[in-house]
């Protein structure tokens, strides 16, 4: 459990720290271009070139936010699926197997794919509802 949480904060930290040092950088810079901008609203040439930064700054924060959406969603697109079920609770799966008494196994290979068995003993599975 322990792991899974410091995996999951490891990745927030990450993910906090592309946005500040890429996406919210450029973000805060074009807003200073756009401030200067309308200081000197009266000067069309200066009022251009404000305008033609910002439009080239704005694109970088629109590619720094799509990258930073891209890492989010390959992080968690994985092409060992047993290895992304870890990831999501596979953990927590063979926990909860263990727990009732349950074979929990999980088998990958390229020619056959993943499977994942929960074998659970029949007095389990057949036990009357109440019982403990």
């Amino acid at each position: 459990m322990s792991a899974r949480f410091d995996e999951r904060l490891d990745e927030r930290l990450r993910v906090a720290r592309d946005l500040h040092d890429t996406f919210l950088q450029t973000v805060q810079g074009s807003r200073l271009v756009a401030d200067n901008a309308l200081r000197n609203a009266n000067d069309p040439q200066q009022m251009r070139h404000a305008v033609k930064q910002l439009s080239e700054w704005l694109v970088q924060a629109t590619r720094e936010g799509r990258a930073a959406l891209h890492s989010l969603r390959t992080s968690t697109q994985m092409n060992d699926l047993s290895a992304a079920l870890g990831h999501f609770g596979l953990q927590g799966m063979r926990e909860r197997a263990t727990c009732i008494g349950a074979r929990f196994t999980v088998s990958s290979s390229a020619n056959f794919g993943t499977e994942i068995k929960v074998v659970v003993p029949g007095s389990i599975v057949f036990r009357k509802p109440g019982a403990v």
